[in-house]
């Protein structure tokens, strides 16, 4: 007895091309070298930027520094220059100017004092003596006085009222800084001293004269009176 044997062909289905990939990148995306390559890569490529970045903090710190380092010693070396400069005109000024006595002490040689233009020197002051065409009233002329940072004449000792009686002109008269003050009822000077030391004699014509003028002598006055004036003003000194 012939035994018949059939043969079955099995097939299997196999998976598409698709699938097959599919698997491939999920194994390659499960794979824990990828990761970790692609962490590295990440870090490095920040590390990167971070230090760019740092490089250019540092360069504009150092650009800003350095300027600020120009500008703040190059104007002061401005400045000092321009000191110099006017120190060195003062220090001409003085030696045109300032002319030594002949008669000076050791300890006088080396003083010098100057006087505004105009103005004549007296021991430690300056003196400002308005013409005869210029007449002002009292307070007028103690207003000019201020504005040539000044005051009306100050007597102080006997040599300086023979000296000024030298520089005036003899037929003209002169407001000085002598009056009644009528708050402190009493004659005073412009700078508020009274006559302690050096006693101050004039003729009082009235009690409606309240200011003192010099002329051939030392008289009382109306205040509003116009007549010329003498300035007072201390004198600028020196050290050679």
């Amino acid at each position: 007895m012939e035994t018949h044997v059939d043969y079955a062909l099995l097939n299997l289905p196999l998976e598409s091309s698709h699938s097959q990939l599919n698997i491939t990148n999920r194994k390659e995306a499960t794979d824990p070298r990828t990761e970790h390559l692609e962490k590295k890569q990440n870090k490095i490529g920040i590390g990167t930027i971070i230090v760019v970045l740092l490089m250019l903090v540092i360069i504009l710190s150092c650009t800003v520094g350095v300027l600020a380092y120009q500008m703040h010693f190059g104007n002061g070396k401005n400045q000092w220059n321009s000191e110099c400069e006017n120190k060195s005109s003062i220090l001409s000024v003085r030696d045109e100017l300032c002319i030594t006595d002949t008669n000076a002490t050791s300890d006088q040689k080396n003083d010098c004092k100057l006087c505004p233009l105009d103005w004549k020197l007296f021991q430690e002051n300056c003196y400002f003596i308005s013409t005869n065409e210029e007449i002002k009233s009292w307070k007028e002329s103690q207003a000019f006085c201020i504005k040539m940072n000044s005051h009306l004449l100050v007597l102080e000792n006997e040599e300086q009222k023979d000296i000024l009686g030298k520089m005036v002109d003899k037929q003209a008269s002169y407001w000085i800084g002598y009056y009644f003050d009528n708050n402190k009822k009493n004659w005073t000077w412009v700078t508020s001293e009274f006559c302690k030391d050096f006693q101050f004699d004039f003729k009082h014509n009235s009690e409606a004269d309240q200011c003192v003028v010099r002329s051939n002598t030392y008289i009382s006055d109306n205040c509003n009176s116009p007549y010329s004036w003498i300035c007072q003003r201390k004198a600028i000194r020196f050290l050679r």
